[in-house]
């Protein structure tokens, strides 16, 4: 029989992986589209520092999942990768905090931008 506890921590670094690769990669694309717009002055470079937490976590977890299935011995490995990404995802909300305006702003013309493309496409169409 499977040890619970291993397999709860294994489930538990993994659910943190997957949400910490939602938030990194919606962060880097609000970043992309802040520096296109010229409203994240210097984001990018702010958001390298921070990213690179995120991808050192990835490679923990990564590492800490893919090694052996759960059980005896993996749990403390799985338990240090979902605090590794914990800690990434702090501080990808305090970046989000911290720029929370260009940030914002930016998402809102990148949710905004595939209706407006579609608006001007149909209305090309219509005008021929």
């Amino acid at each position: 029989m499977p040890d619970q506890r291993a397999l709860a921590a294994r489930d538990a670094a993994t659910q943190a992986f997957l949400a910490l690769d939602d938030e990194q990669r919606a962060t880097a694309a609000d970043v992309d589209a802040a520096d296109e717009l010229g409203t994240g002055r210097r984001l990018g470079e702010a958001w390298a520092q921070v990213a690179l937490l995120g991808d050192q976590a990835t490679t923990a977890a990564i590492a800490a999942t893919t090694a052996t299935p759960p059980g005896r011995g993996t749990r403390t490995a799985d338990e240090r990768a979902a605090a590794e990404i914990e800690r990434a995802r702090d501080a990808i909300r305090r970046f989000r905090a911290s720029h929370a305006r260009a940030l914002d702003e930016a998402a809102l013309v990148r949710g905004g931008l595939p209706r407006a493309v579609l608006a001007a496409r149909t209305e090309l169409t219509s005008a021929r």
